[in-house]
């Protein structure tokens, strides 16, 4: 009788595995959102290079609350500008506007004004979002959304999904037909950086969509069968680089990148089995000429250290930025020569802001003060 009980414990994990995608996918989601002990720290450049917002997570009272904070690039004057009693909140940038943020949580989106430090909902009357509803991404202009809709309960658990693209100015909203097809899909939606097309992955491919909802194809067909990670880890999140002309993800512990059409697909990183994991995705500098990405590694792996790496998109030029150190969240300047990522602090458990140069001189912490602790 236990063992049975056991078997459907386990199957019931399952299917709250497969049956949950969304903006981060289940795994992600569990990541970013019940991280038992740290308090986060991921920050970005304002367009201008002037400042730079940060999103940290802390517990209080028994609950945790996402707060956005606004820094010079030193980390000086630093101001909390917007809170929220539940977790999940990710913020993004107007196009030359360094006065408003736009937070969303994938159920609702805010209006953040910097210098008076308030927040309002926005966007509801035209997304009508219902309980199991999902705000899967948001342009780069801050003007579409991926929006995913389960439509079918079977068995107690959403099993099917509808995706549609909605514009948030004109209330238009164009359904993404051929991904109602698809199985799995676990997120990682990323627009090109001139939010006409979109890419994501269902865990066995990348695939790419017009927002208008025409030319949908499957980018890696038949990778499997050239690299054979790929068959056997999947496919997970898919980033444009900045000029929109490459796409690269990651496949267990490589890095792959390829032409927007999926042509010329490259694996350019590999870390060796036993020596270190890859976390999350690379990301471009601006530039789209190099990748910065982390690895991670066990304290009692010897020979080989967490740290923040960089390397061409060639595959040349490997080299290492920051050593020993545990980081997560990159970011870039506006003109691609400070790197922004979050790492470890001074105290337990504690993660906090660094900045450092390209070439990985000058590293600082910014926030919190290395005195506020």
């Amino acid at each position: 009788m236990k063992r049975a009980t056991k078997v459907l414990f386990l199957m019931f994990l399952l299917v709250i595995l497969f049956n949950t995608s969304g903006c981060c996918g289940f795994l992600e989601y569990m990541e970013k959102t019940f991280d038992p002990s740290r308090k986060l720290c991921v920050g970005a450049f304002f367009p201008d290079g002037s400042k730079i917002a940060c999103r940290t997570r802390v517990r209080r009272s028994g609950r945790w609350k996402d707060e956005i904070w606004v820094m010079d690039i030193g980390g000086s004057n630093a101001l909390k500008v917007a809170e929220w009693e539940k977790g999940g909140i990710v913020f993004a940038f107007f196009p030359n506007d360094n006065k408003h943020l736009l937070a969303f949580s994938g159920k609702k989106i805010y209006l953040v004004d910097v210098k008076p430090k308030e927040k309002k909902e926005i966007y509801s009357d035209i997304l009508k979002l219902r309980k199991h509803d999902w705000i899967c991404a948001i342009s780069n202009d801050c003007s579409k959304v991926v929006l995913q809709k389960r439509t079918k309960w079977k068995f107690g658990f959403w099993n099917k999904h509808s995706y549609s693209i909605v514009n948030l100015h004109t209330s238009e909203s164009v359904e993404l037909l051929p991904l109602n097809k698809l199985s799995s899909i676990t997120g990682g939606f990323s627009f090109s950086p001139d939010d006409s097309s979109i890419v994501f992955d269902n865990c066995h491919n990348i695939y790419s969509i017009n927002v208008d909802g025409t030319g949908f194809r499957c980018l890696t067909k038949d990778a499997n069968k050239i690299y054979k990670e790929i068959g056997k880890w999947g496919t997970e999140r898919p980033i444009f680089s900045p000029d929109g002309k490459l796409i690269i993800f990651k496949t267990g512990q490589s890095l792959f990148i390829m032409k927007r059409d999926g042509a010329e697909l490259n694996k350019i990183v590999e870390i060796e089995e036993g020596k270190g994991d890859m976390y999350g995705i690379g990301r471009f500098t601006p530039d789209s000429k190099q990748i910065v990405f982390v690895r991670t590694v066990l304290a009692s792996t010897k020979g080989v250290n967490s740290g923040v790496l960089i390397v061409n998109t060639d595959g040349t030029g490997l080299r290492v930025l920051v050593d020993n150190e545990v980081a997560r969240g990159r970011g870039f300047s506006p003109d691609g020569k400070i790197i922004l990522f979050e790492g470890s602090g001074s105290g337990r458990d504690q993660r906090v802001l660094y900045t450092i140069n390209l070439d990985g001189s000058n590293k600082k912490q910014i926030f919190p003060k290395p005195r506020e602790h």
